[in-house]
């Protein structure tokens, strides 16, 4: 947490309180808050029994409401950090448009400095809410690399107890506006390789806060008329459902039929409006299919290795990989034939 909170003290920008919660960690955690308290005036402390991510950032707010005369509010969490001009880009960005929230770039790196992935708006000093998501996922609406009114939060919590507790909270302020103010660059730097990050964990939990964060999200979208942002959530919804199986092979044929469960609801649900898009159709199908396809193979090899017939069994894989590599090189040579034609 020293380099996150490092990046903060050092801004350019100068005149902010910074709001340690110490949330019970095991490590020494708490006492290195209460060395930068000491160290700066601008530093206070929390210390609370281990509540979670967002009784963490609850607390925060609450100081922030109670004690702060500071109009804005931003999050940070611990093991990310942020450019030393992070906080005076967000300022110029809502004084300079007169928004009441401004977007920022979020960069994800590994623990090798690689850069996963990077969400960035384009040029424009402004943009509607609808359209960032369109662009962005849920990805827009991630809590940090925001600038907040600190009175938005007044009725507004994170939901303690759930993983990606942002997806459940931070829409309803952004599509509050008509407009927000965009960062055109990243200042904010998430480093996603870290030990128990919640989104390399492979759970139904993990997979069902995620998915009913943006099931939140649909309805509300649907309330409030933005008929876009809705499809783009549904459209995430079930790649993130339908493909979490695939992708961590760990969980047990009971937790797959959970998410599977889980899944058909929201078709259910969502079939006269977002799910008869063919693009969400063709999705939901193919990954099902998928799945089904995949059980099955693996329940073919278990019957035949039961019955001894280890080398069919190899003779079988090998043919399907065969397919597979011959398959890959009739698209790369046809995308070459399709480049040369243009």
């Amino acid at each position: 947490m020293r380099k996150c909170a490092d990046s903060l003290l050092c801004n350019t920008f100068t005149d902010f309180e910074l709001i340690l919660v110490d949330d019970g960690s095991p490590d020494r955690c708490g006492e290195i808050c209460d060395e930068y308290a000491r160290q700066d005036s601008r530093v206070h402390v929390i210390h609370q029994a281990n509540g979670g991510l967002s009784a963490a950032r609850n607390a925060g707010i609450e100081w922030c409401l109670c004690n702060s005369e500071s109009k804005w509010v931003t999050f940070i969490d611990s093991d990310d950090w942020v450019t030393k001009d992070y906080l005076e880009s967000h300022i110029h960005a809502v004084e300079l448009t007169g928004c009441c929230l401004s977007v920022g770039g979020l960069k994800a790196i590994d623990a090798e400095g690689n850069i996963l992935f990077e969400q960035c708006e384009s040029e424009k000093l402004t943009d509607t809410p609808e359209n960032i998501f369109c662009n962005f996922g849920s990805l827009a609406t991630w809590a940090c690399g925001k600038l907040f009114l600190k009175s938005d939060f007044r009725l507004v919590r994170f939901p303690v107890g759930k993983l990606f507790e942002d997806r459940h909270t931070t829409h309803k302020i952004l599509f509050r506006y008509p407009v927000v103010a965009c960062v055109n660059y990243s200042p904010y730097i998430y480093f996603f390789a870290r030990t128990g990050n919640i989104c390399g964990n492979a759970s139904v939990k993990n997979a069902l806060d995620r998915a009913q964060g943006l099931c939140c999200q649909i309805d509300y979208f649907h309330e409030n008329g933005f008929h876009l942002a809705a499809r783009a959530a549904s459209l995430e919804l079930v790649r993130w459902l339908a493909t979490y199986g695939a992708k961590h092979h760990g969980l047990g044929d009971a937790e797959t039929n959970e998410i599977r469960a889980f899944l058909e609801a929201c078709r259910k649900k969502w079939w006269k409006t977002d799910w008869r898009d063919l693009e969400i159709r063709y999705t939901y199908r193919s990954c099902i299919s998928a799945r089904l396809k995949s059980l099955w193979y693996c329940m073919w090899i278990c019957g035949q290795l039961c019955n001894g017939n280890v080398k069919e069994v190899f003779q079988n894989i090998g043919l399907r990989l065969r397919k597979c590599v011959a398959s890959r090189c009739n698209v790369g040579a046809n995308s070459q034939i399709g480049t040369k034609n243009q």
